[in-house]
């Protein structure tokens, strides 16, 4: 059994020392107290700045990234550039494109697709995925700023305090993100799945 305690303390510490991209400084302390009283989770997922519009192959790289793959069966290194070239995402993704890439570097999806309407069902759902190790892939639909106009949106979950989603959300690491607002979202997007990989043996 992890010591949850000690993981949060060595997290906090790269987040002091800048090792990561902190979204929200501020939020941190409180997030990660959360986690060290065995109210949360954290993954140490390695974090991808994405491109423009290149969400879905940002989540991939770091999902593969995690699980220490370093090239495609083929001999493609593991880049962020080379993920988004192969499932042609440098204008947006599909979650098909993202599922058969994640084949080519040799990993399987387990795919879970929107079957509730309970906000609280849905949270059990992703804890209980970070605590078995598996980072989320969420799909979700935001707004743009311009009036009228929102974008589809993939975003990596790496963990939970509280009711507070940690995610990496393509521009910033460990943001904190309320399940309030991951639930408005999520529902506004249209295909309403979330999934997770595994390596292939």
């Amino acid at each position: 059994m992890w010591n949850r305690p000690l993981f949060a303390s060595v997290l906090l510490l790269f987040l002091t020392l800048g090792c990561f991209k902190p979204g929200e400084p501020d939020l941190y302390p409180d997030v990660l107290a959360g986690v060290a009283a065995n109210q949360g989770s954290i993954l140490f997922v390695p974090f991808v700045e994405q491109a423009w519009k290149t969400c879905g192959p940002t989540a991939l790289t770091e999902y593969l990234l995690y699980y220490g793959i370093e090239a495609s069966s083929d001999g493609i290194p593991v880049t962020h550039d080379n993920v988004a070239n192969d499932m042609h995402g440098w204008d947006g993704a599909t979650d098909d494109e993202m599922l058969a890439t994640a084949y080519k570097f040799g990993l399987a999806v387990h795919h879970y697709s929107y079957d509730t309407d309970d906000m609280y069902e849905e949270q059990t759902r992703l804890y209980g995925l970070i605590d078995g190790g598996f980072p989320v892939v969420l799909t979700v639909r935001h707004s743009t700023g311009t009036p009228g106009y929102s974008r589809n949106h993939y975003m990596l979950l790496v963990g939970y305090s509280g009711g507070i989603l940690i995610v990496h959300n393509g521009s910033e690491a460990y943001m904190p993100l309320s399940m309030e607002t991951y639930w408005e979202m999520h529902v506004k997007h249209p295909g309403h799945s979330v999934f997770t990989f595994r390596k292939r043996n």
